[in-house]
């Protein structure tokens, strides 16, 4: 019975230190946090770029950069492998600024994520060249 209990325990434990949540400090401040997106971003840690750009964009929703940070929202989501969050953060980028010089970028990350999304299970076991196929 004790033996149940410890083991019982000891799992708690491990999945309790697998967890990794990120805090992220409340007293950053924009340029600083837009800083750590940006380095994790670097690092290929999109995950936790992906939290750092929502806070920025909570916090400081018309900040320096917020618009910049919408965007690198979107190409986070896409390469953490998150095609939905990505085109909503598209979708939601050009609703909100329509006229922004960078627009086109956000709408090539939404047909990206769209095309990405459109490849069946067949075709990814077994890519097709669309370069070999007649169009018309």
């Amino acid at each position: 019975m004790q033996v149940k209990h410890l083991l019982l325990i000891a799992i708690l434990a491990l999945t309790a230190a697998c967890s990794s949540k990120e805090v992220i400090d409340e007293n950053l401040s924009e340029v600083e946090l837009y800083q750590q997106a940006q380095a994790d971003l670097g690092n290929n840690s999109y995950n936790s770029a992906t939290e750092k750009l929502k806070a920025l964009e909570s916090r400081y929703p018309f900040g320096r950069y917020a618009d910049q940070a919408q965007l690198e929202l979107i190409y986070s989501n896409y390469k953490n492998g998150e095609p939905e969050a990505a085109k909503s953060a598209a979708e939601r980028f050009i609703r909100l600024h329509p006229q922004h010089p960078n627009v086109d970028y956000a709408y090539y990350m939404k047909g990206l994520t769209s095309f990405d999304q459109d490849v069946g299970l067949l075709a990814r076991f077994l890519p097709l060249d669309q370069t070999k196929r007649d169009p018309g």
